[in-house]
This record gives structure tokens, sequence and C-alpha cells, in this order.
């Protein structure tokens, strides 16, 4: 199926779901919970409030990091290799070709979509 989408949608429909399923799926308890070592932890007196917080940024970071990944394009000079090239996400025409459109800034834009229009900065007091 081929969705004919601006890049402003794109990263919404990309980026919007990353936040929300892999960040803030840890403001829920029962999440936690389901977590052997977080609900041992829970268990034996932590706050969930701040377990909460510690799995939402490490959320954050690990998502961060692998946006800055596809951000970087893994050329030359990105991880200290050599000429084999990298890549880039790109959109599509219906027929799966390459427009020549480049998505950029995926890590700044990830944080555009925290709900709290605080861009994480919550996570890191």
């Amino acid at each position: 199926m081929y969705l004919d989408l601006d890049v402003e949608q794109v990263r919404s429909r990309l980026l919007g779901p990353l936040w929300r399923d892999a960040v803030d799926v840890w403001r829920d308890i029962d999440a936690i919970r389901n977590v052997p070592a977080a609900r041992r932890l829970l268990d034996a007196g932590a706050d969930p409030q701040d377990l909460s917080v510690v799995m939402r940024a490490t959320a954050l970071d690990a998502v961060f990091a692998a946006l800055s990944r596809v951000d970087d394009g893994g050329g030359p000079g990105a991880d200290g290799g050599g000429s084999e090239g990298g890549w880039c996400l790109v959109r599509t025409d219906p027929e799966g070709r390459p427009t020549g459109q480049v998505l950029h800034r995926l890590r700044e834009d990830l944080l555009a979509q925290d709900p709290t229009g605080r861009a994480g900065v919550d996570l890191r007091r």
C-alpha cells in the first residue's frame, strides 16, 4: 500500500508512534511491572515515578541513538569507516522508486513529539 504523504506527515507517522510506543509506554505502571527487574525494584520499595522516569529516559536515549545512525547516514566518517557508502531515509513514489526527498533531522524532530512540549527535558532532572 502506498500512502501519498508529505514530509511532515511522514515524520508524524514515524516519530509520533516511536515516542508513544517506545518512550511514553513506560508511564504505565502495569507496563513497568511486566519487566521482571523493574517489578523486583517496585516490590523492594522503589518509587514508581522515579522508575518510570528512568525507563522513559533510557528508551528515549535508545530511540535517539537509532535515529542518529539513520541521520548520520553511515557513510565515510560516520563510524570511522571507509568508502562503502551509506544510507538515508527517502520518500518513494507509488512504484517504490526513490523521489530524492530525504528525511533529515529525525533525532531532533523526535523531541518535538513529546506531548508535554518539553522535548524530554523533564527526563533529565
